[in-house]
């Protein structure tokens, strides 16, 4: 086991690789998402401040980066010179290098947001003797006692949202992932932008992580669409998406100086392709107030001197902590970043701005696709990019200067489809030609139909139109249709039915009904058929009792259509026996009141068939086979009687014997 001295620790085998093993991939992930701006120059930003902490410190710092949200706890092995020193010459100091280190862990281990910065010491001293009170063992263990859960309370859900945050890193890409630095760092400051705001109740900010995290900066959205954070959020949510596209990006603290005053304050510092170093302030740009984006702090050197907020040189508005002398903090380059970049703009067709970034000369731009859409009966589909006040379409050169592109689309007219389908599914008509806005050409040659939608004035999109009830005459006899259990007569259509002098048939969900020219010329019109089943209940007591389970059909036909003196109407009814009954054994009756009247009829292919010259309630009864022993029973019950009453004997006589 290594030893230290008071000034170092040591963590366990496992522990130690656990961290080997998460650096290494950390390395691996940093070189993939590398772009080609990179350096030879190129500071190795991701773990800034543990590159340059001693033994001790990064034995510290490896301890927390085992931690979870579930095992918030690590040990450190002290110098065995320790045990028998009093705690109080042992224990303070070593929490104030802890205290240190997770000052600048917190600063690069990112997605360890739910960290909350309190934590104990616990050690082991002796009890009794002349050691009394002294410490007893070498071995401390470090826990913290809180963390920021609002995001989650296991390892699970924590893997889950960083999983989450960098889905919305990657998002990125198509704006951020560019050729040259200046622009990808100028399109991570815009995305960012768009997505935060400074935390609204200013007077009122909340202790703690909760916004002054990643976990809320992208996942935390409370403000209509936006985040609410303060400035260690800006500055923790710009730096790991720095990291996740390759930019050297450390975060620093110290003191912000404002024409109101002096207060602690986070930003950043961006390292370019050049070496240099340059400031980021993010939170002091974001004026939400005016909904503006300033570059007063975008990659500003020492000396640079803001416009907007008291012309202050960056040395004077962002005074550092004296902490970082010791980590080998960058100084800010005299000036600011030296460039010269051009705007590319994409236009929508009403010329409001569709995207709008900053690029080097010779860059690649990155084109945005718009998709098809149809307007008013236009189809427009989208052909690419013209310059602006041209309409030739063009591919996209490297970056040379500024440039506006339009869109341009090709219109032509939408066909439309418009179909009409019989109550039985039958096609009357398909059109394929309609323009928007053409008068619909609904199907003749009906006495009377009703379609289902209601047919518009004029086409407006693909449709089809199914009759809900229909009435045709073929040569003299009439057929009408609908897919429900009744249908409406109009006078004026009755009128059209009886001038002809052949049947009347009317086909609805539950039967149909055929009216000889007698009886149809009985009929009158502004009458709705109505052949429906209706409940058992409905039968009077003693109906009930004489057709035990009868499946009970009412047919009206209005008021005054219910008898048709010397003509027939030939009814069928739907309807399929219950499991087990025999559908030879069917019977109709005609109920009246108390009086029920058996009606001849016949049954094939479901459909139960019988005559009537008037409409009122029917009654169907399948009767119930009765089982061949109740048969037997019934047929030789004195027999039974006699067994009965001699197995009783039986068994007294052996009672009593």
């Amino acid at each position: 086991m290594n030893r230290f001295s008071e000034k170092g620790w040591s963590i366990s085998v496992t522990q130690l690789l656990m961290v080997v093993v998460a650096l290494i991939a950390l390395a691996a992930t940093i070189t993939l998402l590398q772009s080609d701006d990179s350096s030879a120059d190129d500071v190795n930003a991701t773990t800034f401040y543990y590159d340059r902490m001693s033994d001790d410190q990064k034995e510290i710092y490896d301890g927390m980066k085992t931690m979870t949200i579930e095992h918030r706890s690590f040990s450190l092995t002290l110098d065995d010179s320790v045990i028998g020193q009093d705690p109080s010459t042992v224990i303070p100091p070593l929490n104030d290098k802890i205290d240190g280190v997770y000052s600048l862990f917190r600063q690069e281990q990112l997605y360890y947001y739910w960290m909350d910065g309190g934590f104990s010491t616990n050690y082991t001293t002796y009890s009794g003797g002349p050691q009394d009170g002294k410490l007893s063992s070498s071995t401390v263990t470090v826990t913290f006692t809180s963390a920021m859960t609002a995001y989650g309370n296991t390892d699970a859900q924590i893997t889950t949202n960083v999983a989450s945050i960098n889905a919305i890193l990657e998002s990125f890409r198509p704006s951020v992932d560019v050729t040259s630095r200046y622009a990808k760092v100028f399109n991570i400051y815009n995305s960012l932008y768009d997505r935060f705001i400074y935390y609204q109740d200013k007077e009122h900010i909340p202790e703690g992580m909760i916004v002054r995290n990643i976990a809320t900066a992208f996942l935390g959205a409370t403000y209509p669409e936006q985040s609410q954070i303060v400035c260690e959020g800006y500055a923790k949510a710009f730096k790991v998406t720095c990291d996740y596209y390759g930019v050297p990006c450390i975060i620093v603290t110290g003191t912000g100086v404002t024409d109101s005053g002096s207060e602690g304050h986070m930003w950043n510092y961006v390292q370019m392709e050049n070496g240099k170093w340059y400031l980021i302030d993010l939170t002091w740009d974001d004026q939400d107030d005016i909904h503006t984006l300033f570059q007063d702090f975008f990659l500003a050197g020492s000396t640079t001197v803001d416009e907007h907020f008291g012309h202050r040189a960056m040395s004077v508005s962002h005074i550092l902590d004296t902490k970082y002398a010791a980590y080998g903090v960058p100084s800010l380059d005299t000036n600011a970043y030296p460039f010269t970049d051009y705007v590319i703009t994409f236009l929508n067709e009403d010329e409001s701005t569709l995207s709008s970034r900053h690029y080097l000369i010779g860059d690649t731009v990155s084109v945005p696709t718009l998709e098809n859409y149809d307007d008013t009966g236009k189809r427009h589909t989208f052909d690419g990019w013209a310059v602006k006040d041209t309409t030739t379409v063009i591919e996209i050169p490297p970056v040379s200067g500024d440039a506006t592109y339009v869109p341009i689309f090709t219109v032509s007219n939408i066909m439309y489809t418009i179909t009409f389908v019989d109550v039985d599914g039958t096609v009357l008509s398909t059109k394929t030609d309609y323009l928007y806005n053409d008068p619909i050409t609904v199907p003749t040659g009906f006495i009377s139909i009703t379609w289902s939608p209601e047919v518009p004035a004029g086409v407006t999109e693909d449709k089809e139109f199914t009759a809900t009830a229909s009435i045709k005459a073929s040569g003299q006899n009439v057929v009408a249709k609908t897919s429900n259990r009744d249908i409406l007569f109009s006078a004026a259509a009755m009128t059209d039915i009886k001038a002809l002098s052949g049947t009347l048939r009317i086909d609805l969900a539950s039967g149909s009904v055929l009216f000889d020219n007698t009886a149809k010329q009985a009929l009158n019109g502004d009458q709705t058929l109505n052949l429906e089943e209706k409940s058992f209940a409905i039968l009077r007591s003693s109906v009930q009792s004489a057709l035990k389970n009868a499946v009970v059909y009412s047919i009206t036909f209005g008021t005054n259509n219910t008898v048709f003196e010397a003509g027939k109407a030939t009814v069928s009814l739907n309807f399929t026996p219950r499991a087990g009954q025999d559908a030879s054994n069917i019977m109709l009756y005609y109920v009246d009141g108390d009086k029920i009247t058996e009606v001849p009829s016949s049954y094939a292919d479901n459909r139960l068939t019988f005559t009537t010259n008037h409409f009122s309630t029917y009654a169907i009864q399948i009767p119930q086979e009765t089982p061949d022993m109740v048969k037997l029973i019934q047929e030789n019950w004195i027999l039974v009687a006699i067994l009965v009453f001699a197995i009783i004997g039986m068994a007294l006589s052996y009672k009593f014997s």
